[in-house]
């Protein structure tokens, strides 16, 4: 194990945990990389990794087109009380 890898126990279904015995076998990996992968998945962090790596945008330039967007949005579909 990597040193720089945290250790975590968790209890899951056991179809669950043969799920994810059985896609490690199938892909020739390790438990730990299944479950780190569908942690990242889970929680947003591989979508948001893949998208930097996609961009030219500095993330200033990211920022606005994204508040640039909710204005258009909001402009056209506008809060009613």
């Amino acid at each position: 194990m990597s040193p720089s890898k945290a250790k975590l126990t968790a209890y899951v279904d056991p179809v669950v945990h043969r799920a994810m015995k059985v896609a490690a076998a199938r892909q020739n990996e390790t438990e730990s990389a299944i479950v780190e992968r569908a942690l990242r998945v889970a929680l947003g962090i591989e979508s948001a990794e893949q998208s930097r790596a996609l961009t030219t945008l500095t993330a200033d330039q990211a920022m606005q087109a994204a508040l640039d967007e909710v204005r258009a949005y909001r402009r056209t579909n506008p809060i009613t009380r």
